[in-house]
This record gives C-alpha cells, structure tokens and sequence, in this order.
C-alpha cells in the first residue's frame, strides 16, 4: 500500500495551510480561499490548491510578481 507524503504532494491542503499561518483562524483562511487572495479553485465543498502556486503566493506573501526581462506581473503576460 502506497504511503501519502503531503510534503511531496503536488497538492496542499487547507489543513496545511491553516498549520502554516498559524496563528490565522481557519475562518480567515477560509475567507482568503473564498475572496480568491490565496490562489486556489474551488470543487463542491473541496478546496483544489496546488502546492506550487501556495508556495509562491506565501513566498511574495500574496503579492503580484513582475518579470524582470518585460517588466509585466505575470497576471499582465497571460492577458497579453
């Protein structure tokens, strides 16, 4: 039977997340998740967050990222 790491996961879960911004409430967690501020999609009940993208929103702590060859956020890149 294969053993679930969540650290090699490609996903996180909000468990996680909650553990990592202790101390923010669940609530507010959740609250972050629902206003779109931590980058995640939402399934049903189920929080879809892949780990990649909540490393980096947590790493500029949520804040939009330039390019340095263009100087484009990368938000501007997709929409260009």
């Amino acid at each position: 039977m294969l053993e679930h790491n969540m650290e090699t996961s490609a996903r996180i879960t909000v468990k996680e997340i909650i553990q990592r911004l202790r101390p923010i409430s669940k609530i507010a967690v959740y609250t972050l998740l629902e206003r779109g501020e931590i980058p995640a999609v939402r399934l049903g009940r189920n929080w879809i967050i892949t780990r990649r993208a909540y490393d980096e929103w947590e790493r500029t702590c949520g804040m939009v990222v330039t390019s340095a060859k263009s100087g484009l956020s990368k938000s501007a890149l997709r929409t260009a």
